[in-house]
C-alpha cells in the first residue's frame, strides 16, 4: 500500500515565503491597467471604445496570469512541476489565443 505524502496547502506553502519584488510589481502593474479598463468602461458611450476596453481587459488579464504561472512552475518548491507547468501551458496558450483574435481555422 502506497504511503501517502503530506503536502501543504496553498495558504500553508504561502506562509513564509513572500512574493519577490518583480511579482508585486506585475500584479500591481496587471490590478492598474484593470482598473484602468474598468473605468474607461463605465465613463465610455461610444462602443468602439467600450470593445477596446474590454479587450485589453481580458488581454491584460490572460497575460498576467500566464507570466505568474509560468513564474511559480519556474520556482515551485514543492517538486510538483508537472501540474503547474502544465497550468501554465494552459494559460499561456489561452493568452496567446487572446492576443491573436484574427487567426481563424477554416
Amino acid at each position: 500500500m502506497p504511503t501517502s505524502v503530506s503536502r501543504p496547502t496553498i495558504a500553508e506553502a504561502e506562509v513564509g515565503s513572500p512574493m519577490s519584488a518583480s511579482t508585486k510589481a506585475l500584479l500591481s502593474a496587471g490590478a492598474a491597467a484593470i482598473a484602468v479598463s474598468a473605468v474607461g468602461i463605465s465613463v465610455t458611450n461610444d462602443p468602439a471604445w467600450h470593445l477596446f476596453f474590454d479587450n485589453f481587459h481580458w488581454t491584460i488579464s490572460f497575460t498576467v496570469a500566464a507570466i505568474l504561472a509560468w513564474r511559480h512552475q519556474r520556482h515551485d518548491k514543492n517538486n510538483d512541476h508537472i501540474d503547474s507547468r502544465w497550468m501554465a501551458y494552459g494559460l499561456i496558450a489561452y493568452a496567446l489565443g487572446d492576443h491573436a483574435p484574427g487567426i481563424r481555422i477554416p
